[in-house]
């Protein structure tokens, strides 16, 4: 199955949490969100992405597809710097929020 590119930026792993209600809530965007059900908490927990510009989230690396905080080499290493296109879509982000 292919994984869906869902928009906006990814939280940090463990940064959204179930609370009681059942609500999401994400320490990365600061936002909590009503769930209804407990099923339905645990499906928006994984499926919850920040505004992008969030300072604690990443975007999506178009060239590498990294969504952790290092993008990948070819091997699947982390390299030392954002590739250039990551950069830029996270200035442009920055700058409009």
């Amino acid at each position: 199955m292919s994984e869906i590119k869902r928009p906006g930026w990814y939280p940090p792993a463990g940064a959204v949490v179930i609370q009681p209600g059942p609500a999401i809530s994400c320490k990365a965007c600061e936002t909590v969100t009503p769930a209804g059900t407990p099923g339905n908490a645990i499906r928006m927990r994984d499926r919850h992405r920040c505004p992008a510009g969030t300072p604690a989230a990443h975007p999506r690396c178009p060239d590498c597809s990294s969504i952790g905080p290092h993008c990948l080499l070819v091997d699947g290493q982390p390299a030392p710097v954002w590739h250039p296109s990551r950069t830029d879509l996270y200035a442009a982000a920055v700058r409009a929020r």
